[in-house]
Order: C-alpha cells, then structure tokens, then sequence
C-alpha cells in the first residue's frame, strides 16, 4: 500500500486489509494516534502535520526497503537451489564454497 492509501483508512478509522505488511501497519497506527492525539487537543495542528509528515517519510523508506529484501531473498533462494545442483553434480571447490556461502555453512563446523 502507499502511505497515502494508510493515510486514507487511519483518517476515517477504517481497517487494513488482512494482507497489509508490517509497514503499512506501523503507519496505520501511527497515524490513528496522531489524528487521535489532534482531535483529543492534545497536540496542534501544526504539531500533527510534522508528526504525519515523519511518519509518512519512514514509511516510504522502510517500503523500499522491504521491497528490496524480498527481492534479495527471492534472488538468494534461487541461486542457491543452483550453487546446490552445481556442486553436487560437479563436485567443484569454487561451487562448494559458493554453496557455503548461500546457505550459510561456511564455518559452522568450528563454531
């Protein structure tokens, strides 16, 4: 979701959808607490715009980020699947060690 599809449900106190991502959840209540917090009087409105503003910047920077570790992973699992077939299949030191590094293994044996 973009931080102004969070914005428009937290405004009208509407709910997530169940597929909403962690991000989008912290946003969310973030959000409902600021407008909350407005509404209540406890803090201004200028306040409430510097808090929202916050929150919506962090927002878009932990998306990306998120996007970017699921790409990432995706990435790593599929080329582990192949390191795995290539060191098997061509018992390969450099597959070996290239296996070791994607899974991990590389200097359990000492640990």
């Amino acid at each position: 979701m973009t931080s102004k599809e969070v914005d428009a449900l937290a405004r009208k106190r509407m709910p997530l959808p169940d597929d909403a991502g962690l991000c989008d959840m912290m946003l969310y209540h973030i959000l409902i607490a600021i407008y909350g917090e407005y509404r209540e009087g406890i803090i201004s409105e200028a306040n409430a715009k510097v808090e929202k503003a916050r929150a919506m910047e962090k927002h878009r920077e932990l998306e990306l980020q998120e996007r970017i570790y699921k790409q990432t992973t995706k990435r790593t699992l599929e080329l582990e699947i192949i390191a795995r077939e290539a060191q098997k299949d061509h018992k390969c030191p450099l597959c070996a060690k290239m296996y070791d590094i994607f899974t991990g293994y590389r200097g359990r044996e000492t640990e």
